[in-house]
């Protein structure tokens, strides 16, 4: 490079990084409040849940994320991301 700098190899910095399951629904024409949605996606197995105005963000362990979207779906949450 112009001033001797190079890149990583792959995966020089994945120890920076969790990877994690991801799961969207989103809150338009969804009648139900946040600690509804929060208590609803812990007790499918999430491990957190973040809230926008237009969608619910729900992150979980990579291996739970099947699991965990089933769970919601047997609940009645149509989800836009999986």
């Amino acid at each position: 490079t112009h001033h001797g700098g190079t890149l990583g190899t792959s995966g020089s910095v994945s120890y920076m990084f969790d990877r994690k399951g991801y799961i969207v629904i989103l809150r338009d024409g969804l009648d139900t409040d946040e600690d509804t949605m929060l208590m609803d996606a812990l007790d499918a197995g999430a491990d957190d849940l973040k809230t926008n105005d237009d969608e619910y963000e729900i992150f979980t362990d990579p291996k739970s994320l099947a699991e965990v979207r089933d769970a919601l779906q047997k609940k009645g949450y149509d989800l836009d991301t999986a």
